[in-house]
């Protein structure tokens, strides 16, 4: 869907397909001019846009016109995003058409602000999940109550202050996570298959 453009910059006239006219929101019959380009870029928009043109037709500057822009409809209020490309023709010192490609890129924007917007959205949960995390985790660990979280090998895989103060004081063994709290109680055969026991029962 590329609409080819052409600026007469002699004669001051302008050519514009319809296609490119529904990107301005003109009707496929309506005479344009330069001044229905100037008018229909949104006003964000207007001074980048107006300078890589000015920069396009400058013989002094040449520059290659690459941009991207919005547009406000002329008859329909409708908000669009072009991609342009052109470049200047001349001839000695002057600059004698402007002329190159427009695309509408309007659904390609309107998915990348979603895409944006989802991003946004999805940093903030995680950073709200982290922080309840984070506020459980403290709870857990300033608990008076005894708590701790063994694997099925009887390994600790999580134990709150109050646990190692408990088990220690009874053992004398400091669980560290990962170790195995059979081998922790290793010289005390008793206390040993009573959690061997417990163990069994709640699998």
């Amino acid at each position: 869907e590329i609409g080819l453009w052409d600026v007469d910059e002699i004669n001051g006239t302008m050519f514009w397909p319809a296609r490119v006219k529904a990107m301005f929101g003109i009707a496929p019959d309506a005479p344009v001019s330069m001044a229905d380009f100037y008018a229909g870029l949104h006003p964000d928009d207007f001074e980048a846009t107006a300078a890589a043109y000015a920069a396009a037709a400058d013989p002094a500057v040449r520059a290659v016109y690459d941009v991207e822009y919005r547009t406000v409809g002329r008859d329909d209020g409708i908000v669009r995003w072009v991609a342009a490309k052109g470049r200047g023709v001349f001839e000695h010192d002057r600059c004698v058409r402007v002329l190159g490609t427009a695309i509408d890129i309007t659904a390609r924007k309107w998915t990348e602000q979603a895409l944006r917007e989802l991003n946004e959205t999805l940093e903030q949960r995680i950073v709200a999940g982290m922080a309840e995390r984070k506020l459980l985790s403290d709870v857990v660990e300033n608990t008076t109550a005894i708590i701790f979280v063994a694997d099925l090998q009887y390994r600790w895989m999580a134990v709150n202050k109050a646990a190692v103060a408990a088990f220690e004081g009874a053992y004398g063994v400091r669980p560290t996570i990962g170790a195995s709290m059979l081998d922790a109680l290793d010289g005390l055969p008793d206390h040993r298959a009573q959690v061997e026991q417990i163990g069994r029962a709640h699998v």
